[in-house]
């Protein structure tokens, strides 16, 4: 009789998880769904985001790299390995009805030479993944997918069940001065949390007590702070200006209210990309370049410390990071 109960609830979860499918939104035209040649994309581009007003569509094929060859033959051989030779693709990656637009290519708006270099716009790379986000006929918003200095990926758009997913690979890399070397991976991402993050299909629910982060000076005149944040949402904050020129540091020690909307969401971004699960350690691949430190107290006293060099560990943690360095801006310190 036991056996029997337990059968008939296997097959009811089952039957549940087989009910709760992916239902696509109806698409709704806009003006990227009219865009037929890579000029006219490019020129869209350009319109919708002035940071890449001279963008360059190409495959992975096409791109030459010149500084580092033998990264860029070995993205080549990983893109006609999963069969990547696309310059751009189309989908509704949010399930909005708009329809989205990945574009791959080089971004030429900024070679540095220019006396009025607005330092925003990054340096050209002989290879970009950018994903320009469609909210309605009259919002968008790009999104960069590959932030690595050296190493490009390869991103392929695959469907589960009519759901589009970008399957980003990752080339195998060496150890370089110290740093660990990493082997050849993908990861699979979704938007949401107003980013791309790996998808995951049951989202965690951990008792968070409180965050602190950490964030260390780099080669330039970047700002050293820490932030520690409470399940009440109260916050302290500690940002020290650092100038390397003069002789001197500011130092400040606020305090504020976390608000509820940007504590809730970033707790629930924690849950979602199942935090206790990463690894304690991520690097990037070169030297000179800043650290984090995350750590989460969570389920009545555990503790989960997250340290990574260069900030890219992974795309949940990127935009955790983004969150979090938002808070310095648009909260009520005093």
């Amino acid at each position: 009789m036991k056996y029997l109960q337990t059968l008939l609830l296997l097959v009811f979860f089952v039957s549940c998880n087989q009910n709760e499918k992916f239902v696509k939104a109806k698409i709704k035209l806009s003006e990227i769904d009219s865009l037929k040649t890579e000029a006219e994309i490019e020129k869209y581009i350009g319109e919708k985001d002035t940071l890449y007003k001279i963008f360059e569509l190409k495959n992975i094929q096409s791109i030459k790299s010149n500084d580092f060859a033998e990264f860029d033959s070995l993205n080549k051989i990983l893109a006609n390995k999963v069969n990547v030779e696309y310059s751009y693709v189309k989908a509704d990656f949010d399930n909005n009805g708009y329809t989205d637009l990945l574009a791959i290519g080089d971004n030429n708006t900024n070679d540095g030479e220019s006396p009025n270099v607005n330092i925003e716009i990054p340096f050209t790379k002989d290879f970009n993944t950018i994903v320009l986000m469609n909210f309605s006929t009259k919002k968008t918003k790009l999104y960069d997918l590959d932030k690595d200095l050296f190493f490009p990926i390869v991103p392929k758009v695959e469907y589960v069940n009519s759901q589009p997913f970008i399957i980003v690979y990752k080339q195998k890399t060496k150890p370089f001065c110290g740093l660990k070397g990493k082997e050849e991976s993908k990861s699979k991402l979704t938007f949401k949390y107003d980013g791309f993050v790996e998808y995951h299909p049951e989202e965690k629910s951990y008792d968070i007590e409180k965050i602190e982060f950490f964030m260390s000076p780099c080669m330039g005149q970047c700002p050293l702070y820490n932030f520690e944040i409470n399940s009440d949402r109260t916050a302290k904050f500690t940002d020290e200006l650092l100038y390397r020129t003069k002789k001197w540091k500011s130092i400040k020690h606020l305090k504020a209210t976390i608000s509820e909307k940007e504590y809730n969401e970033l707790i629930s971004l924690l849950n979602y990309i199942d935090f206790e699960k990463l690894n304690d350690n991520y690097n990037v691949n070169w030297t000179d370049d800043r650290s984090s430190i995350l750590k989460i107290t969570y389920n009545n006293g555990e503790v989960k410390t997250i340290e990574d060099y260069g900030l890219l560990g992974t795309y949940g943690l990127q935009r955790v990071y983004e969150m979090l360095v938002k808070l310095r801006t648009n909260q009520n310190w005093k």
